[in-house]
């Protein structure tokens, strides 16, 4: 009668080691920020030429409604990584660092965020058009950030026509903190011609 039990025991003691293994072979989640911050030696303009802006929350593309990492493999097929994820969605960030750029600047009295009650001269609608590490060339992978942008008046008449800012940065590796240090650079270079296009 105990031969039975002797036998399972092994199965039973080989079965718990393999979901052991199981458990520990997934990965751990690295999780991502990214800064696109001014450079220090970029001034802002001395005096504000415009009153109160508000920055509304970006609008996003299908393809970045995730936090992860977005990798393009062919032109059809975009690959998600779970692993490789932001602290927030790409469209909330980027949006933050919108904000925090333009209040930077110097162009406007103060810089609001979205739902603020007071009451705005100016309104910038964003949308992270594209936002994804490009591997279809393997050899020359590259981090691509494409912002339209809008400007629209106290009675939502646009001020000006869309904008549209794409930047493409080569990178020496598809890897997450190289991809992230691209898009870094991507967004401070569209934040910088943001700027340059609301002084002229």
């Amino acid at each position: 009668m105990k031969t039975p039990a002797i036998r399972t025991f092994p199965l039973l003691a080989a079965l718990l080691l393999g979901a052991c293994s199981l458990q520990t072979a997934a990965p751990e989640k690295t999780v991502y920020q990214f800064g696109a911050a001014r450079s220090a030696s970029k001034t802002g303009a001395a005096q504000a030429r415009f009153g109160l802006l508000r920055v509304q929350d970006f609008r996003v593309t299908q393809v970045n409604r995730t936090s992860s990492l977005v990798y393009r493999e062919t032109d059809q097929r975009y690959v998600a990584d779970p692993y490789r994820i932001f602290v927030a969605p790409p469209a909330t960030l980027a949006a933050e660092r919108t904000r925090a750029w333009l209040a930077a600047s110097g162009l406007f009295r103060a810089v609001a965020p979205a739902g603020s009650l007071l009451a705005a001269d100016l309104t910038l609608e964003g949308e992270l058009a594209e936002f994804y590490i490009d591997v279809r060339e393997p050899k020359a992978p590259t981090a691509v950030v494409v912002l339209r942008a809008w400007l629209v008046g106290r009675n939502d008449a646009l001020v000006r026509p869309e904008w549209r800012f794409s930047k493409r940065i080569a990178l020496d590796s598809p890897d997450a903190a190289t991809a992230v240090a691209g898009f870094d650079r991507a967004l401070a270079e569209a934040l910088s011609d943001l700027e340059m296009t609301l002084a002229k």
